[in-house]
């Protein structure tokens, strides 16, 4: 009698599944049992199993559940077939596992090998890791991203650089791990998931004595304990080690050790012969200096090397001197005269020329009577009274080489502006001047005036002072007397 069924379990906190058979529905007695998580992922395939029922009398069978610790585990069975009698199905094939007093020995009449893991095996036992152990936690990543972050996990106590992780249905290699939360792996996952079980190897082989004292160790990245429960290294042992006498020392056992049973010593292979390894002695006194040596002969010039890398750029150096100036070139020849061109705009009206030539003197009229002797004026100007006097001679014609009417341009300019800009940078205005015949086109003047008839004038001070009078003066009515002589 047999039974057969399929089984699923996955989540981390999965608990235990039993399968129990009684002769009589009162007594119970357990034939199969499993416990923690047995599939990488809930899409996994599900695990067939089959139970000899055949070594008592059997009239029930019941299946048992134990929840873990927490709700992450599902648990499911299928297909549940019950075969009663002999002879009520197929034939079986005679298993190759034999058992011969309290041992078991795999003897297949065709030979073999033994696979853990692995359904090919390649050698006599091979083991392949099935990335079952789950993690503590969840984990999520996200697609594209090389990234994995954990809640409630462990990492750095339970993982190492360059183990694998089974994440979904992906497999990756952990490539660094910041923190127990936190770690990155070879490749990023074509796909996102959150809150994921996360699954790693579990150690390929252990060996453990009767005390339970770790006896030899093959973890899951590779390392052999030989009494030491963690390796470190490749090979860990804890106790001494025994090598024996190897003869043959070539490139193919460089590294090789072996006790030299003649010498007494340990000796190493180096490629090409054995050389005894020890400690190494104290360096001993430097011996004198021996005589030179005859010079050897020149030996040949060796091959040009490659040009090498431009370097980079250096820092920008100061300007050098002025050279001195070269010697003027020749003259060149005169070029062709060009067409005519168009003829231009209309240019803006120019400044008036410079005071033409004095006049002959005229005959001296009768000598006046003597005045009265005026203020002396300030030393180097001209009195204003007398620059009033000299802008109306200029105005009507008794031109002064020192004095130049300029056209007032508008008024809002500075008159002493106008004097430096248009003549001379130490010239001034001594007033405004119009012709009477213009007078009501430029506003009021009051009685600074001076002159009549043709003329009236204003000082410098009073136009500035009273622009808001001036309002129409403009080139045509309005002219700006400037003089070297007059008050700054």
């Amino acid at each position: 009698s047999r039974v057969t069924f399929y089984y699923h379990m996955y989540g981390s906190d999965m608990g235990a599944l039993a399968l129990e058979t009684s002769a009589d529905g009162v007594a119970w007695n357990p034939v199969w049992s499993i416990t923690g998580q047995q599939h990488a992922s809930g899409s996994a395939n599900w695990t067939r199993k089959q139970i000899d029922l055949s070594g008592g009398t059997v009239r029930k069978i019941r299946f048992k559940g134990t929840t873990g610790a927490g709700y992450r585990g599902d648990m499911a069975i299928d297909q549940v077939t019950v075969t009663t009698g002999e002879g009520s199905g197929p034939p079986t094939t005679a298993s190759p596992w034999s058992k011969s007093g309290k041992h078991i020995y795999y003897a297949d009449p065709e030979g073999g090998n033994v696979g853990i893991g692995d359904n090919t095996p390649s050698a006599d036992l091979a083991i392949l890791g099935n990335l079952s152990r789950a993690l503590t936690g969840y984990v999520s990543v996200t697609a594209g991203s090389r990234a994995v972050t954990g809640e409630e996990t462990l990492f750095s106590e339970e993982l190492r650089v360059g183990e694998s992780l089974l994440i979904g249905s992906e497999v990756f290699t952990i490539t660094g791990i910041g923190s127990n939360t936190a770690l990155t792996v070879d490749t990023a996952p074509t796909a996102s998931a959150a809150n994921a079980a996360a699954y790693a190897d579990s150690d390929l082989l252990s060996v453990e004595t009767g005390a339970e004292k770790a006896a030899l160790v093959v973890d899951r990245t590779g390392n052999v304990g030989i009494g030491a429960a963690t390796p470190k290294a490749k090979l860990e042992v804890a106790g001494g080690i025994k090598v024996g006498n190897e003869t043959v020392c070539d490139a193919g056992k460089a590294g090789t050790i072996r006790y030299d049973d003649a010498g007494k010593a340990v000796e190493v292979c180096d490629g090409s012969g054995w050389t005894r390894a020890g400690l190494q002695g104290k360096q001993g006194l430097v011996g004198p200096q021996g005589e030179q040596g005859p010079q050897g002969s020149k030996g040949e010039k060796g091959d040009k090397g490659n040009i090498g890398a431009t370097g980079p750029q250096g820092p920008e150096g100061e300007q050098g001197p002025m050279g001195p100036a070269g010697p003027r070139g020749a003259r060149g020849e005169r070029g062709f005269v060009g067409p005519i061109g168009p003829r231009g705009l209309k240019g803006d009206k120019g400044e008036p020329g410079e005071t033409g030539l004095r006049g002959p003197e005229g005959k001296q009229g009768p000598q006046g009577e003597k005045g009265d002797k005026g203020n002396r004026g300030d030393s180097g100007n001209i009195p204003i009274n007398a620059a009033r006097s000299v802008c109306y001679s200029a105005l009507t014609g008794n031109n002064n080489r020192s004095i130049i009417m300029v056209p007032l341009p508008n008024n809002s300019v500075n008159l002493d502006d106008i004097c430096h800009s248009r003549i001379n940078g130490g010239w001034h205005a001594g007033g405004v001047a119009k012709g009477h015949y213009y007078y009501q086109n430029c506003g009021y003047i009051q009685n600074e005036s001076y002159g009549g008839g043709y003329t009236s004038y204003v000082t410098e001070a009073y136009f500035e002072g009273h622009r808001s009078y001036y309002t129409n003066c403009n080139p045509k009515n309005a002219f700006i007397c400037c003089s070297p002589q007059f008050p700054n």
